[in-house]
């Protein structure tokens, strides 16, 4: 996308699982503009504002108190311009419809059970907001479809 617009870009990409990061390596290992590390996100070696923009895709409903507004706080520290938050929205139409579609077309026991775990664990707007405030971040929402909610941040 970038290369197309002529943008330069470089993308960190980071997980704690060594078996993803070696996947994705894979699959990007002919972009030389994406480098992907395995890092523990509560202990990144990067200074403040090492990066333009910090983005989480599916990621925070992994985390909850303490160690939830910590990751964000975090995010905030690294970015230049701002942040990116993409998740879940738990919604019991969101449970209801994961539910549905495992049931039919999925034949993996993990990916049947993570699935509606995950939504259950997804984020209120409300929710979102309430982080947002306890970090001193203010967070602008957006409902997208398939019920993600995406929050960002402007430094």
């Amino acid at each position: 996308w970038a290369e197309r617009r002529g943008i330069d870009i470089k993308i960190t990409a980071v997980d704690f699982n060594p078996t993803i990061v070696a996947w994705v390596g894979k699959q990007v290992h002919d972009v030389p503009q994406i480098e992907v590390r395995q890092q523990d996100v509560f202990a990144l070696p990067y200074a403040a504002a090492s990066f333009d923009i910090v983005h989480a895709g599916l990621f925070l409903h992994h985390f909850s108190g303490e160690r939830l507004e910590s990751l964000l706080q975090t995010m905030h520290r690294l970015c230049r311009r701002g942040l990116i938050v993409n998740d879940l929205h738990r919604h019991a139409l969101a449970y209801a419809g994961i539910r549905l579609c495992n049931a039919l077309f999925c034949k993996s026991c993990m990916v049947r059970h993570d699935g509606p775990q995950s939504v259950l664990r997804g984020f209120r707007a409300i929710e979102l907001e309430e982080l947002g405030g306890r970090c001193g971040i203010a967070l602008a929402l957006r409902w997208r479809w398939a019920f993600r909610l995406v929050a960002t941040a402007v430094k």
